[in-house]
């Protein structure tokens, strides 16, 4: 049975919508099955990979190692892979057998590129990049995206530190000159690409600034900004705020604040209803949230002590007493488990209709977890023993996308259409 086969009984009047919205769900999510082999192959660990639009075509980007790769999505459904040879040095970098509009090595990247995101300008195609240094660098392409116009570099700060790591972008919709960058230190900086001056510095976490997201994308003015850090917190900022924006430690007030994780958050995915959001913590959880639903103002979470002997990047799990450890403040709607988030920061994402949420994991798959049952629907095994770090939906096609630390670009499509 597929969608169109159900789509049709609802038409014929032998189904109700919510059977029939059932049924659609169902089918799109166990169609899911992986092309044989991999659709790009990079010499480095693939870390990033990322849909977006820009007058009115769709692009996919992805990183490893140095390389960025731009995509034309006008073809993705007839993506297929060959057996793909290993890419040999840095300066080739990238094996594809999906044809890409721009190739592009990255700058000061250090060991890999951290996080990628579009700019949402109207005008002209372009990009952010971030990755071990205390610089965003920003990139113009050419109207047909098949040259780069500019590339250059955004600094954070005045004077060089010798250990920072942007690892969160986003841009500020509506407002498509301002950043936000969740960097190393707690800071979350607010900046503006045209002045390349930073317009605002928020001291948001006791430890790194892992993440940072929008709340609502696409339908809310973009006021809201969620983050979280490696002190188990999710916190929501309200950019309308004026914050003190001094460079101590004293740690500025968010808006509201959520508890329940009990590592550190590694990744944040918003809803475009502007309502939910999920987390990935490195206590192996995924959590659901409403942002209508913050903790009390009277309550403060009991923290657990901070353990130096375990190290999420050995690829060793928390001890038991830690991840059965349970916050009496949680205030999350729902959890998820069953991935495991170790070695680097895995990702997650909300399906186009936001009835599923996927994450990736450390031994090689990637886990389908459905909203309304709280169940796992599906798991996706790309057959190697490697991770997971990133996933992103196709906006309209039932295809999913991953990255991989064997620097492999997969792309996950559907059998029922």
């Amino acid at each position: 049975k597929n969608a169109f086969h159900v789509l049709r009984k609802r038409e014929l009047g032998f189904s109700t919508f919510r059977e029939t919205q059932r049924s659609c769900e169902r089918s799109l999510i166990q169609g899911l099955e992986q092309v044989r082999q991999p659709v790009s192959k990079m010499l480095r660990s693939a870390f990033v990979c990322h849909f977006f639009e820009f007058s009115q075509n769709g692009y996919f980007l992805a990183t490893g190692g140095k390389n960025i790769l731009l995509y034309d999505t006008t073809t993705i459904e007839r993506w297929n892979s060959t057996n793909i040879p290993e890419p040999q040095d840095e300066e080739s970098g990238v094996v594809s057998s999906a044809p890409f509009k721009v190739s592009l090595s990255g700058r000061l990247v250090g060991w890999n590129i951290l996080d990628v995101t579009t700019t949402g300008t109207s005008y002209q195609p372009s990009f952010l990049y971030s990755s071990w240094c205390d610089a965003v660098h920003f990139v113009r392409l050419s109207e047909d995206c098949t040259r780069v116009l500019s590339h250059e570099p955004i600094y954070l700060i005045d004077s060089p530190v010798n250990r920072m790591a942007i690892f969160g972008l986003k841009c500020v919709p509506f407002t498509p000159n301002l950043f936000l960058s969740a960097t190393s230190g707690g800071c979350l900086y607010l900046a503006d690409l045209h002045t390349t001056q930073v317009v605002r510095k928020i001291n948001a976490h006791t430890f790194d600034c892992n993440t940072v997201d929008i709340v609502g994308r696409g339908n809310c003015s973009g006021n809201l900004v969620v983050t979280g850090g490696d002190d188990c917190l999710i916190k929501v900022w309200d950019l309308r705020t004026p914050y003190s924006n001094n460079s101590n430690t004293d740690f500025d007030k968010p808006a509201s604040r959520f508890d329940g994780h009990t590592e550190g958050i590694a990744h944040i995915s918003t809803a475009k209803n502007g309502i939910n959001f999920i987390s990935n913590g490195k206590d192996q959880c995924l959590k659901v949230w409403d942002i209508r639903k913050p903790i009390g103002k009277t309550h403060h979470m009991n923290s657990l002590p901070w353990d130096e002997s375990w190290d999420y990047r050995s690829g060793l799990p928390p001890s038991c007493k830690r991840l059965n450890y349970k916050i009496s403040e949680d205030c999350s709607i729902r959890t998820f488990s069953g991935h495991c988030v170790l070695r680097t920061q895995v990702r997650c994402c909300y399906s186009p209709c936001e009835q599923f949420v996927a994450a990736g994991s450390q031994e090689g798959r990637i886990f389908i977890y459905c909203m309304k049952t709280g169940g796992n629907v599906k798991i996706l095994n790309s057959g190697e023993n490697t991770v997971i770090r990133d996933v992103c939906w196709h906006p309209e096609a039932p295809i999913l996308m991953s990255a991989g630390w064997d620097g492999a670009i997969r792309k996950w499509s559907t059998n029922t259409f």
